[in-house]
């Protein structure tokens, strides 16, 4: 400390021998950037007997002018100013009392009988210009207790005021420790006071400027005595504060006890006993309540607690743990750090429900510790043969500390291979060595033994060991005959089953039983390569186990199964994969693996799991467990997923049970029109379009594209126009899983079906011929002038031959395709197979005979066609269409050619080179067609051509989206939008014939037939005008080349007659143009009945009009016209 000055202050009397009125200073304080220094310190009342003082305080500026002087205390007591602090938020300077006079301690009443014995504290503070405000006591309540002040100890925090010093015991509204009156003791503490929190945790007063102006004495600065400035006057100040152990802190160093114990606490207990802990051992229970008293006191702390070092860092973890359920409180002490040797001091600290701070201060010492040890060196290498039989027994074990027991085991060396022939006798602690086997020689073996307490798991020391085995070493991999083991997967089919089948017997119940552990099920469809992911199931059941143990049947169960297998040159494979990290390089299961090894029968060790595949990752110097993995990562069987009819789909179920109810609609919807038409007398031209065509649509799926599952079943409904009527048979039912190719298979349509139509065929037709039987019997047997004997007359004309040819026209494609179908089967094997195939040849021979014969009669009676007696038995082979030329007769020749043609082509082999032919010729055919129908126009009106070409184009998208499920498009979602296109093509097909009967309906039979005399007659003088302006165009050629070849010099002389020839020609043709549409109007009258009104189930014909005429015959009543045609056609 260095001095600027040294005061003598004199009494204020002034007598000879003066006394100072500050006999030592404790305390001195400097604010920042000031000239003036305040102290305090204290005045004897006698210097020469210095027992009573009374505590002063002035301020000084740095001339050593004293500005103010302050003294407390009546001079009979021990007051002492003992630290003064500054504080600069308030501008105030703090002095800290230590006073026993009464008069300075507001509750002295309380403790009077030890007044001398005992002190307060008195917070005094002053303004800068040494006007007195508040002052602030500090009691213990009680004359046993008193608190005393370190010199120079204080400083100011904010709003508090921070000091330390010693006391005799404490008490707190919370705690009270008593001071041993006999033998007192000095404690040390750091207080920390806060007067504007109210805290009841003291027994404090708060004073007034007043109050503290009533007990100060102020004396004047005239009375300095001496004033000498000397900076090395003084050396060192003593009685400076100084600190020591404190008991109330569980005798912690002085570190500690600034901070703890804290007074203000609810509950504040030392555990002084504290815990012995060695470092590494096991845990070491504390359990507060039994240990200690401080039981009630944790069990208190219900708002959480924490353990922490009184540093202030967390114990938990470093030193161990607490529990504060485990016997209602107990620490757990365990730690292995060095850093934690040594005595630790903690504390438990927390809060109760009601707020309250509680304290617990455990004392831990942890105590160091080594591992045991044998007295001896032990061996650690051994060089062992094949037969030899070696003991050691180890040295005895010590443990130097003797805190708990030693003990030996012996255990394995990581990444090294233990010798499995050896064995310890933990007992006598003896070593035995019995290598047995061939496979041992050569190799080097590894392990530990390890010395420990039997309370710790890290205070030990292993001994690392080696068995050097003599011989050479022996690969088993050459020297032993394995079983490989592998399996393949069947061909998934398409009710999504299949078979896992292995190479060699396993326990295959283990195998399900662990299957989602040791196999990955998977599919990797068309799109895998765009984003990398294989599409898991929806479900996966095994069925089924083989009786021996090598096949394993299953069920797979996809997500949308009806877009899987669609693509020829792509796949949607299904994948089963083996798990790669079970297995070893050598295909044996690892040991951390071995518990799979229950799926194999017998040895083991003699059993590989796809071994080719394993072998391929191993590498020379290369541990196994740092090999690659890349090919074991390959152990997978997979198979191409075909098209899938899983009607566990809710989209296939109701496509599926919709084609079923669909039969009848459908039937109902044919039954109803023929009803219909026929009451109506509309004509059936309707009905017919309409079977013709579901018959096409309904072999479309038996061409050789794959299409969307569900889409077969659209098709289905199409089949009664085959007189496939029910989805069950009731025939052929052996027959019923025979199917010509896959495409029948996916198609649901087999050989029991075909069969069954083709007996309803033929029981058809011996039904046809029974009505004809019956209806000629009642012509018979009615009156033939009735009306009833009329129309029993018209009815039986159609049977000659109308309604046969009818019935043959509809049945024409079945009988051929169940004719050619057979023939290409080519299995006679049986009596009654090669019966069906002499059935079967004959029928094809008639399929074009009859129809050349049908087409021949057709063309060879065309001129009479136009006569309706003429043609009424052959009517319904050109029914509804126009006579007026032969061009339109094609329309028949080409029925019956494209049904041959489509039968003949269905019959082809699947892996036919040829097979493209098949959409070849139906592309090509309905396109050409359409054609035929846009150009010629063969039927007698435009309402009737307008729907037959939209029938043959929706029937040509159909074909066109048909395309697009073949190789040509591979890509899924093309895919899809074809089948939009196709249901779509379906739906306006039947709406088509929805919509013509509608307009049939609204028309009516007078209607009808009145737009079909107008448009035969516009088409009648069209094509006489266009066959005149030929015949003008013919004569005018041949005029130019008679000029060419004519002499020049005649050229001019016939000039006049050429010009005369010509007016003459233009006259002719004028005039016949006006005779022409004179005959027509005349004829008009006439040809009222020439619209194919034959009763072809169609418009009603009464036995009296065959008499009348028709326009056709009008028009052609005389030789005339087709003589002038043939003497133009000779000129």
């Amino acid at each position: 400390m260095v001095t600027d000055w040294k005061l003598e202050i004199k009494d204020k009397s002034g007598g000879a021998a003066p006394l100072s009125e500050m006999n030592e200073i404790y305390s001195f304080v400097q604010p920042e950037n000031s000239n003036q220094i305040y102290m305090c310190g204290y005045k004897w009342a006698d210097p020469t007997q210095e027992a009573e003082r009374a505590a002063s305080f002035f301020k000084m500026d740095d001339d050593g002018d004293i500005l103010y002087f302050y003294q407390w205390g009546d001079g009979t007591k021990k007051d002492t100013c003992k630290s003064i602090t500054y504080d600069e938020t308030k501008k105030e300077v703090v002095l800290l009392l230590e006073v026993t006079s009464s008069t300075l301690r507001p509750d002295f009443a309380k403790y009077s009988a030890y007044s001398e014995e005992n002190s307060d504290i008195l917070i005094v503070r002053m303004s800068e210009s040494g006007q007195p405000r508040f002052a602030h006591n500090i009691n213990m309540d009680i004359a046993a207790i008193s608190f005393g002040i370190g010199g120079h100890s204080s400083f100011v925090l904010n709003s508090q005021y921070v000091f330390g010093g010693q006391s005799f015991g404490f008490k707190t509204n919370y705690q009270y420790v008593e001071a041993d009156a006999t033998t007192p003791t000095l404690d040390s503490y750091v207080f920390k006071y806060d007067p504007t929190n109210n805290n009841d945790c003291f027994y404090h007063n708060d004073q007034s400027s007043s109050w503290l102006r009533g007990v100060s004495t102020s004396i004047s600065t005239s009375l300095v005595e001496e004033k000498v400035r000397d900076r090395y006057l003084f050396k060192e100040m003593n009685n400076l504060y100084l600190c020591y152990s404190s008991r109330y802190s569980g005798a912690f160093d002085l570190l500690d006890t600034f901070r703890y114990p804290k007074m203000c606490a609810y509950r504040s207990l030392n555990m002084t006993n504290g815990v012995k802990y060695y470092r590494g051992q096991n845990e070491n229970e504390y359990v507060i309540a039994e240990e200690s008293r401080g039981g009630q006191t944790f069990s208190l702390m219900d708002r959480g607690f924490y353990w922490k070092f009184l540093n202030g860092t967390e114990a938990t973890g470093l030193l161990g743990r607490v529990d504060q359920f485990y016997k209602q409180g107990t620490v757990f002490i365990q730690t292995d750090a060095e850093d934690a040797v040594g005595k630790q001091r903690t504390v438990l600290r927390g809060c109760s429900r009601l707020d309250e701070l509680l304290e617990l201060y455990l004392y831990v010492e942890v105590v160091t510790n080594n591992y045991p040890d044998f007295v001896t060196e032990i061996q650690t290498t051994w060089t062992l043969s094949v037969g030899d039989v070696y003991e050691y027994k180890l040295p005895k074990i010590k443990d130097k500390e003797e805190n708990d027991v030693p003990e030996v085991y012996v255990s394995e060396m990581a990444k090294q291979q233990y010798p499995p022939f050896l064995f310890f006798n933990n007992i006598t602690n003896t070593i035995i060595f019995r290598p047995e086997s061939i496979w041992y020689q050569g190799r080097n073996y590894y392990f530990i033994i390890t010395v420990k307490e039997k309370n710790s798991d890290t205070v030990l020391y292993p001994y690392y060991c080696t068995v050097k085995m003599q011989g050479s070493i022996i690969d088993p991999m050459e020297y032993l005959n394995f079983t490989d083991i592998t399996w393949e997967m069947s061909t998934i089919d398409r009710e999504s089953k299949s078979s896992l089948v292995f190479s060699h017997p396993v326990d295959l119940q283990f195998v399900k039983d662990n299957w989602d552990s040791m196999f990955h099920v998977y599919i990797k469809n068309v799109t895998f390569k765009d984003h990398q992911t294989p599409m898991l199931l929806e479900d996966f059941n095994i069925t089924h186990l083989s009786d021996d143990n090598m096949t394993m049947n299953f069920t797979a169960k996809f997500f949308e199964p009806y877009m899987l297998g669609l693509l020829v040159k792509k796949s949607d494979r299904l994948y089963i994969h083996f798990r790669y990290d079970l297995l070893d390089s050598y295909g044996f299961f690892k040991e951390e693996h071995a518990y799979y090894r229950q799926m194999l029968f017998g040895n083991t060790s003699e059993i590989r799991v796809w071994p080719e595949k394993c072998k391929k990752d191993q590498e020379d110097d290369v541990p196994e467990e740092e090999l690659d993995t890349k090919y074991r990562e390959q152990l997978y069987v997979y198979q191409r997923i075909e098209l899938q009819f899983d009607f566990r789909n809710d989209q296939m179920f109701y496509w599926r049970q919709l084609s079923i109810k669909m039969y009848w609609y459908l039937c109902g919807i044919v039954a109803f029109q023929f009803l219909f038409l026929f009451v109506r007398n509309l004509g059936l031209l309707p009905m017919w379009t309409l079977i013709e065509y579901m018959q096409l649509c309904a072999f479309i799926p038996l061409y050789n594209f794959k299409m969307i599952p569900y889409l077969y079943d659209a098709f289905k409904p199409f089949l009664v126009s085959h007189l496939v009527l029910t989805n069950e048979t009731f025939i052929l039912q052996e027959m019923q899983n025979d199917y010509f190719n896959i495409n029948y298979d996916y198609y649901w349509l087999n050989v029991a079906k075909l069969g069954q139509a083709l007996a309803l065929i033929i029981v058809i037709f011996f039904v046809i011929i029974l009505v004809n039987l019956l209806v000629g019997l009642l012509y018979l047997c009615s009156n033939k002038e009735s009306k009833f004997g009329k129309w029993i007359g018209a009815q039986l004309a159609q049977f000659k031959f109308n309604m046969y040819i009818r019935y043959y026209m509809l049945t024409y494609f079945d009988l051929t395709f169940f004719s050619v179908m057979k023939i290409v089967e080519g299995n006679d094997s049986t009596m009654t197979r090669k019966v069906a195939t002499i059935a079967s040849m004959v029928i094809v021979n008639l399929s074009w005979v009859i129809p050349i014969i049908l087409i021949f009669v057709v063309c060879r009676r065309f001129e009479v066609m136009k006569i309706k007696q003429a043609k009424a038995s052959f009517n319904t082979l050109v029914l509804k269409i126009d006579k007026q030329s032969r061009w339109r007769l094609i329309v028949p020749a080409y029925f019956f050619f494209r049904r041959f043609l489509t039968a003949g082509l269905l019959s082809m082999p699947i892996d036919n080179t040829f097979i493209f032919l098949q959409y070849v010729f139906i592309l090509m055919s309905s396109h050409a067609y359409v054609l035929y129908l846009v150009a010629i126009k063969p039927y007698q009106s435009p309402l009737l051509n307008n729907y037959v070409l939209s029938n043959e184009t929706f029937y040509s998208a159909l074909i066109i989206s048909i395309f697009i499920f073949s190789d040509a498009t591979p890509e899924l979602n093309i895919k899809f939008g074809a089948g939009v296109v196709l249901i779509s093509s379906i739906f306006l097909l039947i709406f088509a014939n929805f919509l013509m009967i509608l307009v049939l309906a609204i028309k009516g039979k007078d209607k009808l037939k009145e737009e079909i005399k107008k448009s035969k007659l516009t088409r009648a003088e069209k094509e006489l005008m266009e066959e005149e302006e030929e015949e003008e165009r013919r004569q005018r050629q041949k005029r130019e080349e008679e000029e060419f070849t004519r002499l020049p010099e005649d050229t001019t002389n016939m000039n006049h007659f050429e010009v005369t020839t010509q007016n003459t020609t233009n006259m002719t043709t004028k005039d016949g143009l006006m005779k022409s549409s004179s005959k027509k109007r005349k004829n008009k009258k006439k040809n009222k009945n020439d619209n194919d009104e034959v009763q072809e189930y169609a418009v009603g014909v009464t036995p009296d009009q065959f008499t009348g005429n028709e326009m056709s015959s009008g028009m052609n009543d005389t030789n005339g016209p087709f003589k002038e045609k043939k003497e133009k056609k000779k000129k």
